[in-house]
């Protein structure tokens, strides 16, 4: 029974102690997703700097014809690879994004109806004399010092 017990507190102290570990903030998750765009974007700036240094060798006459095409070929293949990666994690980007503007719609519209609703069961109070808008407990006119009708 001790033994159960004891096991129990380890459990939970471990639990306790690693749950923060494995809680990933919003801000780690798109400092990872820059990092990983950061790298993909320099690793398609190098693969292309190397197929023009590539194609300068060919013209210049350092590069055999089958060097160059099996040399592009493979440059080609890796190109594709990253740029599909790019294209990936760029669409992923741009639903969250989409998905934010729409849940930032969304919540406008919901303040905007609430703010009618609350209009429309306390009807503002106006001053006869200026117009100015009166505060439910004003009893004179801030703006001309009227005395507010209908007390």
């Amino acid at each position: 029974m001790i033994t159960i017990t004891a096991l129990m507190v380890v459990l939970a102290a471990v639990a306790f102690v690693g749950f923060p570990l494995l809680d990933v903030s919003e801000e780690e998750r798109e400092a990872r997703e820059n990092a990983d765009l950061n790298e993909l974007l320099l690793e398609r700036d190098s693969i292309f700097a190397a197929m023009s240094e590539l194609d300068a060798d060919h013209s210049i006459g350092t590069l055999s014809d089958g060097d160059h095409a099996q040399l592009k070929a493979s440059y080609e293949e890796k190109a594709l690879k990253v740029l599909r990666a790019l294209d990936k994690l760029s669409y992923d980007a741009s639903l969250g994004v989409e998905a934010l503007h729409e849940d930032e719609i969304e919540r406008q519209v919901e303040e905007l109806r609430r703010g009618r609703v609350a209009s429309a069961a306390s009807p503002a109070k106006f001053c006869r004399r200026c117009g100015t808008a009166l505060e439910p407990d004003d009893n004179y006119c801030s703006s001309c010092g009227s005395a507010r009708e209908g007390m």
